[in-house]
This record gives C-alpha cells, structure tokens and sequence, in this order.
C-alpha cells in the first residue's frame, strides 16, 4: 500500500529512516544551506530524495527528452 505524507515550510521528519522516498519541492524556497542539510539528512538516513519536478517529468515519460542537452 502506498503511504503519503506531506509536510510544508519549515516542517522537516526528523526520523527519515522511516520513508522509503522523499519527493522535494519547494527546494526554490529555501536557501542553498538549507537544502543542502535537507539532502544530507536524507543521504545520511539512506532515503533517496528528488526534486518534485524532475520526478514528474521522469513519471510522465519526458525526463530523458529533457535532459538530452546535458548529456550529449
């Protein structure tokens, strides 16, 4: 069964060892410190995270299109 969980603004889990996938947005919200300890936090506790975007992009089939220019 698929479990969700949303949390905003300054709302972060601190138990993340029990996600099995953080889907971040609102990365543009917050300061490159702040995300950059979100990541951690997460890589620390062995979660994958990815951006909202690129995860739905990735779910609609359109991801590889669109990185394309980054990869040739």
């Amino acid at each position: 069964d698929l479990e969700l969980k949303f949390v905003s603004g300054t709302e972060y889990p601190e138990n993340l060892s029990e996600y099995s996938l953080i889907i971040h947005c609102g990365g543009c919200m917050l300061n490159r410190k702040a995300m950059g300890y979100r990541i951690k936090q997460a890589v620390d506790s062995g979660v994958p995270i990815v951006n909202y975007g690129v995860f739905i992009a990735y779910v609609q089939g359109i991801l590889d299109r669109a990185i394309e220019i980054f990869t040739a």
